[in-house]
């Protein structure tokens, strides 16, 4: 089948995704063509990568973002102080330099009243070389992924949903690391490489969502 090419009659692509989306599928490396690591010839993971992160995407992904509007100056440096300023004994807020810098699992929760500017300090952290270094400094062989979904009351259910949020991670994971493309979702770069069109890649199904989550995370 991989050298099918391209010109495939739309029945037999149809066939070939009713094969290849059965959930206990994998890709057979004694295909001819595909190498002993389950690596597919003649294409540019790149390309791949970019379509299939495209079709994880979804209708306004980078609406909410876009609409945030851009940090002014040092607005909101004060965030980055190692030591908060104190009052009555105690600190107003969390060191955020201190969390980035623990080996921690809490989380660092920024809440406040709609519209007081939570997003906007999170597009403005993102920004700052100090949160990629703090999370830089004790990775040894890993490799740092930053990611970031802002969910949106005024979108469509993606927008507000735990399966957009991991679409949204997919996607971006694969515009940073393409080369996870054949580990996160191989059913993809499989029909990709049948097809030679990412175009004919199928809509997301919940269970492949979950299941190229579940790859990312390990």
């Amino acid at each position: 089948m991989v050298g099918i090419g391209i010109g495939i009659p739309q029945v037999i692509r149809n066939e070939l995704v009713e094969i290849i989306w059965r959930q206990d599928w994998e890709m057979d490396i004694s295909i001819p063509g595909v190498s002993a690591t389950g690596t597919l010839p003649n294409l540019d993971t790149a390309t791949v990568a970019h379509g299939i992160s495209t079709s994880a995407r979804f209708d306004g992904t980078d609406t909410r973002e876009a609409a945030i509007s851009k940090p002014f100056g040092d607005t909101y440096s004060w965030i980055l102080h190692s030591q908060p300023p104190e009052q009555d004994g105690k600190p107003l807020w969390g060191s955020f330099p201190q969390w980035l810098a623990e080996d921690s699992s809490t989380t660092y929760w920024i809440t406040g009243k709609p519209g007081s500017g939570k997003s906007t300090m999170m597009k403005f952290l993102l920004q700052q070389p100090l949160v990629r270094g703090c999370l830089s400094r004790e990775l040894g062989n890993l490799r740092l992924l930053i990611v970031r979904y802002y969910a949106c009351n005024a979108g469509t259910a993606l927008h507000q949903s735990f399966e957009g949020l991991k679409r949204t991670v997919i996607s971006q994971a694969l515009d940073l690391y393409p080369e996870l493309t054949l580990k996160l979702a191989p059913r993809r770069y499989f029909l990709y490489q049948v097809l030679r069109a990412t175009s004919s890649l199928p809509h997301w199904n919940t269970w492949e969502v979950v299941e190229t989550f579940k790859a990312l995370l390990s």
